[in-house]
């Protein structure tokens, strides 16, 4: 968890059974990934001091962001473009406002 700038809670994707590699579909159509890491936002906030009962996490829905990270690996870009490992470093899918954002 780092809370500065814009709060941020990083996760290890394969700690969560993940690959790394979903994309905005993969997750955001599914409602039980949307809510374990709405449960994993809430918790972070208290955590960090953004709210002071778990209650409130529902009326700050912009913080903390919630990041999943992997190690490089080859996969398709939400434009279809094959991105081998050597292209990246780290891969990271990152939730803003419930949802995995696109890019």
């Amino acid at each position: 968890m780092i809370n500065a700038g814009i709060p941020t809670i990083f996760i290890d994707a394969a700690e969560l059974g993940l690959a790394g590699t979903e994309l905005q579909q993969d997750i955001n159509s599914d409602a039980d990934w949307l809510e374990k890491f709405e449960t994993i936002r809430a918790h972070g906030a208290l955590k960090m001091g953004l709210i002071d009962d778990i209650e409130q996490a529902a009326t700050r829905q912009h913080t903390p962001k919630i990041a999943f990270v992997s190690k490089p690996k080859p996969y398709r870009s939400s434009s279809d473009k094959t991105i081998e490992t050597a292209d990246v470093d780290l891969l990271v899918r990152a939730l803003s406002m419930g949802k995995l954002h696109h890019a």
